[in-house]
């Protein structure tokens, strides 16, 4: 694993991407180092660890719950990968994030992966969201769900 995350921090977009997938396909014994890259590494370091840990899939929730509840640094690539999980118990806390964030892009990311998973408590949740705050933040939610490709979002 300590190989897997060099190449995470490596500046080689190839061995990143080997990297990516190799960490993802060991489960959950990767889902530790995977955390702390995703909270210490640089930008490209932690979204790397992000899109390891949706391969991880549905055991890595609770780290990246616990990532965006603190506002660690990791918490837009942990909110991301939370929604593209798709995992239902990950609502209450993005609900958190998108209700308390005093960050904008916070805010953003929490509706948009709330509107990736497309549970109705979410949906109320952003729907609530996009009446409290101001039209700038409808057209970031719109901009970021497009790029993103979400189909199944409420």
């Amino acid at each position: 694993m300590h190989e897997l995350v060099h190449a995470l921090h490596s500046g080689d977009i190839l061995r990143r991407l080997e990297a990516i997938s190799r960490a993802g396909s060991l489960g959950s014994p990767a889902i530790g180092p995977l955390h702390r890259v995703l909270n210490e590494g640089d930008a490209s370091a932690s979204w790397g660890a992000a899109l390891a840990l949706v391969r991880v899939g549905t055991p890595a929730l609770d780290c990246l719950i616990a990532t965006f509840s603190s506002a660690a640094p990791g918490s837009v690539p942990a909110m991301w990968a939370a929604g593209k999980i798709g995992d239902a118990r990950s609502v209450a806390a993005l609900a958190g994030v998108l209700a308390e964030s005093p960050e904008e892009v916070h805010r953003v990311v929490a509706a948009s992966a709330l509107r990736a998973i497309g549970h109705p408590a979410g949906c109320a949740c952003v729907e609530e969201a996009l009446g409290a705050h101001d039209a700038h933040f409808a057209r970031s939610l719109a901009t970021i769900s497009w790029f993103r490709g979400d189909r199944r979002y409420c």
